[in-house]
């Protein structure tokens, strides 16, 4: 069985406060972080402050330097997206891993969940309440056919190779993308063949999507536009009902200063 998923969002084009913003069941929050310099150690200071001590170790561990800014900004973002999230801004979030090693969120805050992603130049984080979430962001570039014939489903090669070659890479990023927020929302990860399921895209924003693996169409709601425009983003939401999908931009200077607040 295929379903075909209209898919939208309300998108805020300026940056906002985290002022209160409570979702529901059928609300996805999903914030973008533009990462294009490094920070400045003062700013960097502000954001491990907030780390809890777990945190705080695998920060010191990671090499190079950029990757522990990159690791720093996901957590203080995680956290601002909750916190707008929920209307809460001094909630001391206690995270968790299960078994697969997906993180999440321990009591009273265990209904919520979230998914960041990161990639060259940009973070984003997607939040839902009661319903599991994955995202994924991806730079928009030349990448190898080859891949495609590894990996995809054989509709998603062939639709591959029938679109013209100026619109390759981008449908290639948009697949890539939807795989991978569905991946990470199943919570199987990759242990779940990407081969086995597909997407089949249509004009503007529709998606039909297909499992072989257990996946029912009816089960599953995605989302999945052009950022910047060199990044792809894609939704996945484990839910049987059309969701309504929140998207707004944080600005870096935005997150320090709230956290910078947030601290005093």
């Amino acid at each position: 069985m295929i379903r075909a998923l209209s898919s939208s969002a309300e998108f805020h084009p300026r940056p906002s406060e985290p002022a209160t913003l409570l979702i529901d069941s059928e609300t996805v929050l999903c914030l973008t972080l533009t990462n294009k310099r490094q920070l400045d150690p003062e700013e960097l200071d502000v954001l491990v402050s907030r780390l809890d001590p777990v945190e705080l170790e695998r920060f010191h561990r990671f090499r190079p330097e950029v990757k522990k800014q990159e690791f720093a900004l996901g957590k203080a973002l995680t956290r601002f997206a909750l916190s707008r999230a929920t209307g809460r801004t001094t909630v001391p979030w206690v995270f968790t891993v299960d078994r697969r090693g997906k993180p999440g969120l321990g009591p009273p805050h265990s209904s919520l969940h979230f998914n960041l992603s990161h990639t060259k130049g940009l973070l984003a984080v997607a939040v839902t309440s009661g319903h599991p979430v994955g995202i994924d962001v991806e730079t928009i570039e030349p990448r190898s056919e080859d891949i495609a014939r590894r990996f995809f489903a054989p509709e998603e090669v062939s639709l591959l190779e029938s679109t013209p070659a100026d619109r390759r890479v981008t449908l290639f990023t948009t697949l890539w993308t939807l795989k991978e927020a569905y991946m990470k929302a199943h919570g199987d990860g990759l242990s779940i063949p990407l081969e086995s399921f597909h997407f089949e895209l249509g004009p503007p924003t529709s998606i039909r999507f297909r499992s072989a693996s257990g996946g029912s169409p009816e089960g599953w709601q995605f989302f999945r536009t052009l950022l910047l425009p060199s990044h792809a983003l894609a939704l996945a939401v484990q839910h049987d009902r059309p969701i309504r999908f929140l998207q707004d931009r944080v600005e870096l200077r935005q997150l320090v200063e709230y956290w910078s607040r947030s601290a005093e």
